[in-house]
């Protein structure tokens, strides 16, 4: 027993243990620094109107010359941010979008109950009024009677999207309206600011988060579907004309969120969501006949792994991510899906339009010879305005005579001169390019017709009548 009780008090903590000292009954006091009379506390718009802020966070009272002010201010209390569905309305007093057809339907059955209810009530003056109920942008309403209690069946004055799941059916008007926000460049925010200046009630942020989420989704159903169409319709458009290659010319492009540039064929360092765009090049229409998304972001899997799960994306259930977020986002990666989602449809690549980087085509060339045709070819051509660039690139950094630029003062002044020369030249190619497939009609042609001398005498007659100096 003895020893038990010995080895107890070992382990609990004895007196003078730093984290059990006894509190101190002495009351601290602390002199303040302020003395009376010097130090000012503004309002906050005050605030921000009279301190200047410097680029370490602190704030100084300059004069014009930068001279330091005599006033002593103090920071002002932080403001809460007010959104402007905090601001109490009524919707009564504001204007709304009603189907003025159910409106009256509304009224004409309201008045006809209070009349069988209550007719007593009829034959005195009746006090008729209604109650609102809000869903986003529209109205249901509750006609009652003030003087005896009656009450309507509440009554929706607004049109509703067809669906056959369960629940409450979305207003035409909430869809409509976030189907066209999201065609814009607006957020949830500044379209609040929209329905305000309306004199509407503004929506709720989560509201509008809420059904943008869920109309963004089919939207991008909607949008896949719609791009296999144009395929389709791109695709029956080669085989009416009756030629022997039926494959397609694309144009390929990508976007990512990255600000950091590290080379050519990777998407920065920091990227973790990047879009391709397909454009056909076929048609005069230029439909776009597919797009792929790649992503690395996943809200479940942060979640899962801050509880101790062991997950990994995009192998887990309910993952958003496409990619594995230790890979590279590449444009070859791209271009193998887009010429997978292209070869579903029967449709294959025959040349690729890209910007200086060619990792787009290169995935489609390579996915075309290992899982279609071995011995297909898939040509990339270059883009205009990037094979422009590149001339400039190239005029800057040849090597011209020392007299050529000779007569510049500094080594800034003749690279600015070169610069100018080469863009010079690259508008002088442009509008020859142009004016020769204007006669031609066909880059084969153009090509074969060039060296001759009528073509040139054809295009210096039609530079001249343009007014541009050759």
């Amino acid at each position: 027993m003895l020893t038990a009780k010995k080895n107890r008090k070992k382990w609990f903590f004895k007196a003078g243990h730093k984290k059990y000292q006894p509190k101190c009954k002495r009351e601290c006091t602390f002199e303040s620094h302020v003395e009376e009379g010097k130090w000012k506390r503004l309002k906050h718009d005050d605030f921000n109107l009279v301190a200047r802020r410097r680029t370490d966070g602190t704030y100084h009272l300059p004069d014009s010359n930068g001279n330091q002010g005599s006033t002593k201010l103090l920071r002002p209390t932080a403001v809460p941010r007010k959104s402007i569905c905090d601001v109490q309305t009524d919707p009564l007093d504001c204007s709304m979008p009603v189907r003025m057809r159910d409106m009256v339907s509304m009224w004409n059955t309201a008045l006809t109950s209070h009349v069988n209810c209550n007719p007593d009530c009829h034959r005195q003056e009746s006090k008729f009024d209604l109650r609102p109920y809000r869903q986003l942008l529209v109205y249901s309403f509750e006609v009652y009677c003030a003087r005896c209690g009656f009450v309507h069946t509440k009554t929706k004055c607004y049109r509703v999207v067809p669906s056959s799941g369960p629940g409450r059916k979305a207003a035409a008007v909430n869809k409509g309206a976030v189907t066209a926000l999201l065609d814009t460049t607006i957020g949830a925010t500044q379209f609040q600011r929209v329905v305000c200046g309306m004199d509407m009630v503004s929506p709720h942020l989560t509201s509008l988060q809420r059904i943008t989420n869920k109309v963004g989704g089919e939207l991008v159903v909607y949008n896949h579907r719609d791009m296999r169409i144009k395929a389709r319709a791109v695709a029956n458009a080669i085989k009416m004309r009756g030629v022997t290659d039926e494959r397609v010319n694309v144009q390929v492009d990508g976007r990512y969120n990255s600000q950091t540039y590290g080379r050519r064929g990777e998407m920065g360092l920091s990227a973790t969501q990047v879009v391709s765009f397909t454009r056909e090049d076929n048609t005069d229409y230029k439909f776009c006949i597919d797009m792929v998304v790649l992503d690395k972001l996943c809200s479940t899997a942060q979640w899962l792994k801050g509880r101790g799960y062991n997950v990994r994306c995009p192998d887990h259930a309910g993952c958003s991510s496409n990619f594995n977020a230790a890979d590279t986002m590449t444009e070859k990666e791209l271009g193998k899906r887009t010429a997978e989602n292209l070869a579903m449809q029967n449709i294959l690549v025959n040349h690729v339009t890209t910007d200086g980087d060619a990792g787009a085509a290169q995935g489609i060339q390579e996915y075309t010879r290992n899982c279609i045709n071995p011995n297909m070819t898939v040509t990339r051509l270059p883009d205009r305005s990037h094979l422009g660039a590149v001339q400039v690139r190239h005029c800057r950094k040849a090597e011209f005579t020392d007299s050529m630029f000779a007569h510049f003062e500094s080594k800034a002044q003749a690279n600015r001169a070169k610069n100018l020369l080469g863009r010079d030249i690259q508008y002088r190619c442009a509008v020859m390019v142009q004016n020769l497939y204007k006669l031609s009609n066909s880059v084969s042609s153009m090509t074969e017709s060039y060296p001759s001398k009528s073509c040139h005498n054809m295009l210096r007659r039609r530079l001249q009548s343009v007014h541009i100096q050759h």
